[in-house]
């Protein structure tokens, strides 16, 4: 009697350990554990394995609404199990038996070989940037979970997560050119699960591109068709005649009394249509027309016929940018007018710029002592120094691209002795730097209406453009530092020198 007793008990209890095994982690929709029932049925399955993937007793457990609800994960089924990076997804991945059972999970999910072979080569890289974080919501199902069933891959269909909480997951996908599937991994147990699919945005581009080469097809078929019937129109009007030929040059050379403009049309007599008319105008730097002179007479506008060369002057011409405006008349009266233009640029010559400078200094020099009247008059000779105020005005004349002379006139104010001020002419030579500044030298005569004190001077300066005036005569100023030195006194320098600095207004 115990013994049977023994053999009973040990019967209920396995059959308690397979109903467990079976239902883990899924319920009803009543709340119920999935009934045991589901054993036969997963038996039944089995015999019709050659006609359709194999669907382990799991997927039998399915609720009045059609889904498994799932309330918990992890445990014995269990297809991977517990991962908390990729780097624990890759070495479990590194197992011949995880690989095997995920690729059982696939046959019997009735994945192609594509999707299996891509699906495996993503797992086993784990790499993060296909393999995205992510967290399934409760109550979000899925068409189907891997699990292990019986210590083999299996999958149950048609799973709802019910659980406290939503789950940890790693979200991927793949597109086969038919269908996009959208996979979940969740981390918990590994449970590899088809979250949803459908049909491939390339698969749906291919069917819509094979539609629209249709729909061209047939419409090309219904014009030629419609062609076939229709009489042909008549053939249409010539098209109108080309525009008139338009096209000149020029160029400007300094003449006497103002510049020399050469026009040449010459382009205008070829082309399709010929020009036997062309209207010239120039316009200035400011965008205005200037005058010109043409055949003894002054107009802002010229005509000319073929071959289209004249040579204008301009008089009072400003320096800058001039465009020669041209409007073509063809011999055909039906083709249109054409305008075209040309330019010519004027440099300023610069040969001679006039110039006015101030200047504040200082000069030492020996005198005789009874000369100065702030000095008991005695019979020597001594040296004193005395603040200067200069100014003077001169020509800065071109001598060479770089180089250029300013000979000047001017007068030195001394503060101190007023009867000592003098008046001094000068010719300086100077080394431009483009219009930036310059340093030169130069020879004088100082103090040229005091017969015992005129002396004569070499000087050094230099300058620095500090404004410059807009506009056509680009007026500038400078500020110039000079000094002095008396060629009769180079035996007594330190006693007989001068030097000022000031700005020098050039007026161009």
């Amino acid at each position: 009697m115990s013994s049977k007793m023994t053999r009973a008990v040990v019967r209920l209890a396995g059959i308690a350990a397979i109903a467990t095994l079976v239902n883990v982690g899924v319920v009803n929709a009543a709340g119920q554990v999935a009934p045991k029932a589901a054993a036969p049925k997963a038996a039944q399955a089995a015999k019709h394995k050659a006609a359709k993937p194999v669907e382990s007793a799991a997927t039998r457990a399915v609720s009045p609404d059609g889904f498994h609800n799932a309330t918990r994960l992890g445990g014995s089924r269990s297809l991977i199990g517990v991962m908390k990076d990729l780097k624990r997804l890759k070495l479990d991945m590194a197992r011949p038996r995880t690989r095997k059972d995920i690729q059982t999970v696939l046959d019997v999910a009735g994945m192609s070989p594509a999707v299996k072979d891509e699906l495996l080569n993503i797992l086993i890289a784990a790499d993060p940037s296909q393999l995205k974080d992510d967290t399934f919501p409760v109550g979000n199902t899925m068409l189907w979970m891997g699990l292990r069933f019986k210590g083999k891959g299996d999958i149950l269909r048609n799973v709802r997560w019910n659980g406290a909480k939503p789950f940890a997951v790693w979200a991927f996908e793949i597109d086969d050119g038919e269908m996009l599937y959208h996979f979940v991994l969740p981390k918990p147990c590994g449970n590899l699960s088809l979250a949803s699919s459908e049909r491939s945005p390339k698969a749906i581009a291919a069917e819509n591109a094979r539609k629209a080469d249709e729909a061209r097809r047939a419409e090309e078929a219904r014009r030629a068709e419609e062609a076939r019937r229709v009489v042909p129109p008549p053939p249409p009007p010539p098209p109108p005649p080309a525009p008139a030929s338009c096209g000149l040059t020029a160029s400007a050379v300094k003449a006497r009394g103002g510049w020399s403009v050469s026009i040449d049309g010459g382009q205008s007599q070829s082309g399709g249509s010929p020009a036997a008319q062309l209207v010239v105008q120039i316009l200035g730097p400011t965008g205005a027309p200037v005058s010109m002179d043409y055949q003894g007479k002054a107009s802002t506008e010229v005509s000319l016929a073929p071959p289209f060369q004249a040579t204008v002057l301009l008089r009072k011409a400003l320096p800058g940018l001039y465009t020669i405006k041209a409007t073509s008349t063809a011999s055909d009266q039906k083709a249109d007018k054409s305008k075209c233009e040309a330019t010519f640029t004027i440099i300023a010559t610069d040969n001679v710029n006039f110039f006015v400078e101030g200047d504040f200094g200082k000069e030492r020099r020996v005198r005789v002592s009874g000369q100065s009247k702030s000095i008991p008059p005695v019979d020597l000779f001594d040296g004193f120094c005395a603040p200067l105020f200069g100014a003077k005005v001169g020509a800065d004349v071109r001598l060479a691209p770089a180089w250029r002379m300013a000979p000047s006139i001017g007068v030195a104010l001394n503060t101190r002795e007023t009867s000592q001020s003098s008046l001094f002419a000068e010719v300086e030579i100077n080394r431009w730097f483009g219009r930036k500044g310059f340093i030169g030298t130069g020879i004088g005569v100082w103090d040229f209406t005091h017969g015992d004190t005129v002396a004569p001077v070499w000087l050094l300066q230099a300058g620095h453009r500090v404004w410059k005036a807009s506009g056509p005569k680009e007026n500038e100023l400078h500020f110039v530092v000079t000094g002095r030195m008396f060629l009769n006194k180079m035996d007594d320098i330190a006693n007989n020198y001068q030097f000022w600095a000031g700005l020098r207004y050039i007026i161009r």
